[in-house]
């Protein structure tokens, strides 16, 4: 007779890299609803903290503390309420780096919940095999991983049933493509994908399986703060544009051929029907149904627990 598989427990860290606590509530529900499932399995949040300036601080200067314009020292500082571009990604990965230190050897795995190439990534991945390498248990093995990088390992497995003999004529690839905020993120986030993918972006080919970037010209706090109706409307209509605008490839326009949308933007997770109104009203009922949407998030927090199990 067989028993069952026992697996050790897994703790998990979400960080959210901006200091705005409202947008890492937001992604409790979702997250812990997943996590429902799974019994051995349990998650904290982080927030990036808020600045508080010393006296031994780098603001040291003739200038009084008290005329300083600590809204922009903290900005400067890295402590930063909305990631609204690759500088301000670098910044909070800075700022944030020196608190999460002390909390690696409390967690198995980490999800930097920002939709960008976020530095993050790669200076946690580094402490930790800093860490690994001191460590006499040579098993010992943690995780980390974007929510940008989830998506995209995410989207290609689905898009792996999509084999050429289902295309009929229509020759176009089966793609997937992002929902994102600030216009800034267009390019930002395409050069994210193809250097993930690599392609090193100085005219080598790019992945057809990647059909770009649309965004609603929102910040991610925007989009908690903003009337709901408007904010599905600016994403409702970025995901129109996605799955039906031609997409410029070597200098031709060929037809999209979308099959799954990336939320790009950790304070989308949630906001998943407002990206399937859109398509609906781009393709119709019928044709919206082949599209799957992917949200970074869970599929960061899903990757960490598989990553977890197996201890790859």
């Amino acid at each position: 007779m067989s028993s069952l598989t026992v697996h050790p427990a897994i703790k998990l860290l979400i960080i959210n890299p901006n200091t705005t606590s409202s947008m890492t509530a937001s992604l409790q529900a979702p997250v812990n609803a997943l996590l429902a499932s799974y019994k051995d399995v349990s998650c904290d949040f982080f927030t990036g903290p808020p600045f508080q300036p010393s006296v031994k601080s780098s603001f040291d200067s003739p200038v009084p503390l008290a005329d300083i314009d600590l809204n922009a020292a903290a900005i400067g500082a890295g402590a930063i309420p909305s990631i609204n571009s690759p500088a301000d990604a670098w910044a909070s990965a800075a700022y944030c780096l020196p608190f999460l230190r002390a909390k690696i050897p409390e967690y198995d795995g980490f999800l930097v919940a920002c939709f960008s190439e976020h530095p993050l990534v790669q200076m946690l991945g580094k402490e930790i095999d800093d860490l690994r390498r001191q460590n006499s248990r040579g098993s010992w093995r943690k995780f980390v991983i974007g929510i940008l990088e989830a998506s995209v390992i995410t989207s290609l497995g689905l898009l792996a049933q999509y084999s050429s003999h289902r295309q009929g004529e229509d020759a176009s690839t089966p793609s997937f493509g992002i929902v994102s905020t600030g216009k800034i993120w267009e390019d930002a986030l395409s050069s994210a994908v193809h250097s993930f993918l690599g392609f090193d972006g100085n005219g080598s080919p790019k992945s057809e399986r990647f059909a770009g970037v649309e965004t609603t010209g929102l910040n991610a706090t925007e989009l908690h703060d903003l009337p709901a109706d408007e904010v599905r409307s600016r994403m409702s209509e970025a995901a129109a544009r996605l799955v039906s605008s031609p997409q410029l490839t070597d200098g031709e326009r060929k037809r999209r051929k979308v099959r799954v949308i990336c939320l790009g933007c950790a304070g989308m997770t949630g906001l998943e029907n407002a990206v399937r109104e859109g398509v609906r009203s781009a393709l119709g009922d019928e044709d919206a149904k082949e599209i799957m949407i992917v949200d970074g998030v869970l599929a960061g927090t899903s990757w960490l627990i598989g990553a977890c199990r197996i201890r790859m």
